[in-house]
């Protein structure tokens, strides 16, 4: 079965294929809701811990920053087939555990 929009609803802009990933979700010019209005990116359901877009942002940032480094990836340097990282992570917001349990 297919489902369709309601007709009151506008169409949807021309997603842009000259940009990666990260500038599209990031970048507030790409049609993104304001950093300032946005809900917390994160919010851990045992002890509370949230993590705001701004700050998820800035983690994903210096994340990227620690594997250029890491890997000595230049932004025009390479290919971008080279520069590719799959991360398993725990699905925690933050090291501080208020509870006492370690995930």
């Amino acid at each position: 079965m297919v489902f369709f929009p309601p007709q009151s609803l506008p169409e949807l802009p021309e997603i842009p294929d000259s940009m990666s990933i990260c500038d599209f979700m990031f970048d507030e010019q790409n049609g993104r809701c304001p950093y300032a209005k946005s809900l917390d990116a994160y919010v851990c359901g045992r002890s509370g811990s949230r993590l705001t877009a701004v700050e998820y942002k800035s983690q994903v940032e210096l994340l990227a920053r620690a594997l250029s480094k890491e890997f000595t990836w230049g932004v025009d340097t390479g290919s971008e087939f080279d520069k590719v990282v799959g991360i398993f992570a725990l699905n925690t917001v933050s090291k501080k555990h208020t509870s006492g349990h370690k995930y």
